[in-house]
């Protein structure tokens, strides 16, 4: 499940977790989409039970990567995300990736950075 949520629902949802859920925390700009990212997101989500990814508004991207950046929108970054949320990839056994649908149990929460850290 993949939600863009502000910072008062995720901490709604945090109080609705088991006292031994794993949540796991990461976030960057997400602005290119490269294997890379997939990677990280990977491996943050096989960490814990739920994964809580924290996205740099359009402010901070372009502090950090220049002022031709970012090349796609907040919003449209968060969408983004939330959708590849849904995916996970795997590998079969002739080695070639296909897609499949992630465990019903795994949770993903997008949350945009500027809710989570008063970004402009």
């Amino acid at each position: 499940m993949g939600l863009i949520v502000s910072r008062e629902a995720f901490a709604a949802f945090r109080d609705t977790l088991s006292p031994n859920a794993r949540v796991v925390f990461t976030n960057g700009c997400f602005d290119l989409l490269h294997v890379g990212h997939m990677h990280l997101l990977n491996f943050a989500r096989s960490l814990g039970d739920t994964l809580v990814v924290g996205l740099n508004s359009d402010a901070s991207v372009k502090r950090y990567k220049g002022p031709d950046r970012p090349v796609v929108r907040q919003e449209e970054r968060a969408e983004i995300l939330a959708a590849l949320a849904r995916w996970t990839s795997s590998s079969s056994s002739t080695k070639t990736t296909r897609a499949r649908r992630s465990r019903p149990s795994s949770r993903v929460i997008m949350s945009r950075a500027r809710t989570m850290r008063g970004d402009a």
